[in-house]
């Protein structure tokens, strides 16, 4: 589904000519991912792709966010497939450039790699700079005074520096006790 919602938005503000309803039945509008066929749309593409332009063979992407220049989209997805692991992971963010097809994880671990609990609800930044998003995960972040997998946290990502911050903390650091929320 994401991959429609996207696809819509992306065809919306880079055509001139309006973007046409949804044909019925739904899903005539969901591509065969094998070979991209299948599809009403002409001008939809899967954008959850790993960089070698491979889609996932299993597991969703999901809760798709356009930055409002139109380059970047953040999204979520459990797939081993984006995290380039062959064992089941978490949802991860991934942060995907719409340029030159670079898919970037937006919700490392402060080791590099998945992070042990659920990340979800992405949202970019008008330039794709940052991403912001809830997680339930412990290991975002170096500083864990009080952080619990029980209790979500809202975390930003920046693409620049490529370093994943709190900003759900308290102002001395500490994580609040209570589920925070986008």
């Amino acid at each position: 589904m994401l991959v429609v919602a996207i696809s819509l938005a992306i065809a919306a503000t880079t055509q001139s000519t309006p973007v046409p309803p949804v044909p019925p039945p739904y899903d005539s509008c969901i591509c065969d991912p094998a070979v991209d066929v299948g599809c009403n749309w002409p001008d939809l593409s899967i954008v959850s792709r790993n960089a070698a332009g491979q889609q996932a063979p299993s597991r969703h992407a999901l809760a798709g966010s356009i930055s409002a220049d139109g380059n970047w989209v953040a999204f979520r997805s459990e797939s081993r497939f984006f995290a380039g692991t062959s064992v089941h992971v978490p949802n991860q963010i991934y942060l995907k450039n719409l340029q030159t097809g670079a898919l970037i994880h937006a919700s490392p671990s402060i080791w590099g790699g998945p992070s042990e609990n659920q990340s979800f609800n992405p949202v970019v930044s008008h330039d794709g700079r940052r991403v912001a998003f809830v997680s339930f995960a412990t290991d975002l972040v170096s500083a864990t005074d009080g952080l619990s997998s029980i209790s979500r946290n809202v975390f930003v990502f920046d693409r620049i520096t490529g370093q994943v911050e709190m900003v759900s903390a308290s102002p001395t650091g500490d994580a609040g006790n209570h589920a925070a929320d986008l």
